[in-house]
């Protein structure tokens, strides 16, 4: 079983009592959203990876922080926040495992509203009262679940293509969007994101069906907050456009 350590292991706990034949019963209440944030960042030490670098160096690993670049053969030159620089060689090889970076759909405006991407909504402090999350896919659903089941009132996904989860088996979309329905989780498909805009409290995403072009409807919007994540030492950046969707930061969210 693949255990989850962010919001949406409880939520999905809470769901699963509440539909369980003699367990439903003992179930009252809501989730205490406060409690579920905590254990959230106790998990990832609250962004604290002090532990890390111990465990790493006391292997023989040397943990070069900075910005890498490849300068030549097995050499990478690494600049150091302060803007020095040194240079690395490698005997045999460098292996390049840098991860990946949400990307934001290029829909215009939606760069300047920085929105959410997956990272920052898993990061939250706060649970928006309104989301639009851009994108119909594996991130997105999981991102639209957990933020309804921790008190979002208005959830709206917006995803061009004519069902969710396009890429997985026919009857997962049927059953996801059934779901959906009865969460209470609006879905517009067969729908492209046009434009988003919004001041520094609040952002929203207006978008046309594909089978309409003329038409067009506001997604759900939300205000933004003051408080959400940003990485250690540093602030938000904003997103790169990209051809991929994301989840986006009270204003729209982009989730693929």
């Amino acid at each position: 079983m693949h255990a989850q350590q962010g919001p949406p292991a409880p939520v999905e706990v809470l769901d699963v009592a509440r539909t369980m034949p003699g367990v439903s019963a003992a179930v009252t209440g809501q989730l205490d959203v406060e409690a579920v944030l905590r254990r959230r960042d106790g998990f990832t030490s609250h962004h604290d990876d002090s532990s890390q670098v111990s465990w790493a160096e006391g292997i023989g690993i040397d943990v070069v922080r900075g910005s890498g670049r490849l300068s030549g053969e097995r050499t990478v030159t690494v600049t150091d926040p302060d803007g020095t620089e040194r240079t690395i060689r490698a005997r045999h090889a460098v292996v390049l495992a840098t991860g990946t970076v949400a990307a934001v759909p290029p829909v215009p405006g939606l760069a300047d509203a920085l929105p959410w991407t997956s990272r920052d909504v898993t990061n939250l402090h706060e649970v928006p009262r309104r989301v639009a999350i851009v994108g119909g896919g594996v991130v997105a659903c999981e991102s639209a679940t957990w933020l309804r089941g921790l008190g979002a009132e208005a959830v709206t996904l917006v995803e061009p293509a004519p069902v969710l989860l396009a890429r997985q088996e026919p009857f997962v979309s049927d059953l996801v969007a059934r779901r959906f329905e009865q969460l209470g989780i609006a879905v517009l498909t067969s729908t492209r994101s046009i434009g988003s805009s919004g001041s520094h409290r609040w952002a929203g995403v207006r978008a046309t069906s594909m089978e309409d072009p003329s038409s067009s409807t506001p997604a759900t919007g939300a205000p933004r907050w003051t408080r959400s994540w940003s990485p250690p030492g540093g602030h938000r950046r904003r997103p790169t456009s990209a051809s991929n969707p994301s989840v986006s930061t009270p204003p729209p969210t982009t989730g693929s």
